[in-house]
């Protein structure tokens, strides 16, 4: 069973909309002294942090002693001296900071990874509208309600801009400081965000702001439009819609909803969370349940884990095949220390779940005290021990399972747990993809950059690296819609669903 421990891009939002949070005072300091550089000397910020990304990369990604690996090992020196050669040429806290990326992004890893959002004084600007990508084609999804020029409508095909195909703008210009694996649906869902709205947590080398667009209206006409840029404003609220919030509810007699939205649980949610399991465990006779796992970023993987055993109770599928490495170094024991520590507070002594991570922990410390590069993981996991409600028996009926294209990490092992159940259904989005390196910890930078780095190996998993799960059945509409969803299972989704079977 995998689990991916830390809740990654859960974390990373927290950090970026609330950076303080986040950080020890005396990086509080460093943070604030760098961002009062003259312009020559962006230029040695860039490459103190590249050399550190490298130095720590080194020191504790397992992929480092993976002699097998050669991408990765090729891209760390090869990329380092790129990446270089490009901090030398920056000359501002932006550039500094997207030559960091340029390094990071060389991984193809979205688990490694580096944030910090930009002083209130940055100026970032947009250009009245929002575009997205859907199903290979790039359309306006919201605007401004007044702006000065004419906008697209929502819905409105954008075709190119300046003259220039947008999948390759945002192959050549955005990409490379964001993320690189343009084959993903939701890469360049992602990326094509920055077309017409920079973004604070991942700056560019320089401003893409294109001045004109070719549109295409729904009934086939085209025209060019002129784009004017204003900068954004605190009033400026474009983003993705909020999670579904986490719980259970039944939507017709015998069909039960299901929004498994959240896997990172602090104290309040862990209490409702096992208030949900209780209901989830009175399921034995539903007809249909949908597991919703819209909103989704990853966490805890045991979540999802919990939540399926629930259900399924000694039907549950045994994914054991693979086999899990810790890297061991200082972060990693300083990670698995907090995990456990997290867990004490949030569950208590006496839960499964510390026990498994201080028990982690401490097979952590015993390797570093011989030498050892790597700990095997125990086969296993923090639920194996959980009292499932045996006398209420499996559910049995159909299982249809939703995801959108944001289901990364934790969220991609549930999928992993779910599709192993024979007869589950997968509907939704095309997801993201991680690689077999998971459970990051993290590192501040000398300019105040929060780095993130895997500390694990997966051995054998069934996943392979950056490959997505593509839906049985697609939806095409408007996935933040709930009651569109919702009326579209229920329509078009269960009719031709199957009952699952035992594994």
């Amino acid at each position: 069973m995998t689990k991916a421990i830390f809740p990654l891009i859960a974390i990373i939002m927290q950090f970026i909309l609330n950076p303080s949070a986040h950080a020890h005072p005396s990086e509080m300091v460093t943070h604030k002294n760098s961002m009062h550089k003259t312009i020559e000397e962006w230029d040695k910020v860039a490459i103190r942090d590249i050399k550190k990304v490298h130095d720590i990369i080194s020191e504790t990604h397992p992929a480092k002693l993976d002699e097998e690996n050669l991408e990765f090992n090729h891209w760390l020196e090869f990329g380092y001296q790129k990446s270089l050669l490009l901090a030398g040429r920056s000359r501002s806290k932006e550039q500094a900071w997207a030559a960091v990326n340029y390094y990071l992004t060389g991984f193809m890893d979205e688990h490694l990874t580096a944030g910090r959002v930009l002083s209130q004084s940055s100026h970032l600007y947009w250009a009245g509208f929002v575009m997205s990508y859907k199903n290979g084609r790039y359309f306006a999804t919201s605007k401004a309600n007044v702006w000065p020029v004419d906008l697209p409508q929502i819905g409105d095909e954008i075709i190119s801009c300046d003259g220039v195909d947008i999948t390759e703008i945002l192959r050549s210009k955005v990409a490379p400081f964001v993320d690189r694996r343009t084959y993903l649906d939701n890469t360049l869902e992602k990326l094509s965000r920055y077309m017409t709205l920079e973004q604070s947590h991942h700056p560019l080398w320089d401003p893409l702001r294109p001045m004109s667009c070719i549109i295409q209206k729904p009934d086939g006409e085209r025209h060019e439009i002129s784009l004017l840029w204003k900068k954004q404003t605190d009033n400026t609220k474009i983003g993705r819609q909020p999670a579904p919030q986490q719980g259970m509810h039944q939507i017709k007699k015998g069909v039960y909803w299901i929004h498994a939205s959240n896997f990172m649980l602090d104290a309040e949610a862990f209490i409702k969370f096992e208030s949900l399991l209780n209901e989830v465990r009175a399921l034995g006779s539903a007809d249909a349940v949908v597991l919703d796992t819209r909103g989704n970023n990853g966490g805890d993987s045991s979540v999802g884990s919990r939540l399926l055993r629930a259900l399924l109770k000694s039907n549950t599928p045994l994914l054991n095949e693979a086999r899990a490495y810790w890297r061991v170094s200082p972060l990693a024991m300083e990670t698995l220390k907090a995990h456990s520590t997290s867990a004490l507070q949030i569950e208590g002594r006496e839960s499964t779940r510390y026990k498994w991570l201080d028990g982690l922990s401490e097979s952590m410390a015993t390797a570093a005290r011989r030498g050892e590069n790597f700990i095997e993981q125990a086969h296993g996991s923090a639920i194996d021990d959980e009292d499932t409600g045996q006398e209420v028996p499996p559910f049995q009926g159909k299982l249809i399972l939703i995801t959108d294209s944001y289901c990364n990490s934790a969220c991609l092992d549930f999928v992993d747990e779910v599709m192993s159940v024979p007869g589950a259904l997968h509907v939704g989005s095309t997801t993201n993809a991680d690689t077999r390196y998971i459970d990051v910890g993290s590192v501040m930078l000398p300019s105040g950059l929060k780095l993130w780095v895997p500390l694990k190996v997966w051995v054998g998993r069934r996943r392979q690296d950056n490959v997505p799960y593509v839906p049985q059945i697609k939806y095409h509409q408007d996935l933040d819609d709930t009651k569109a969803v919702q009326d579209w299972v229920l329509g078009s989704v269960l009719p031709v669903a199957s009952r699952i079977g035992k594994p």
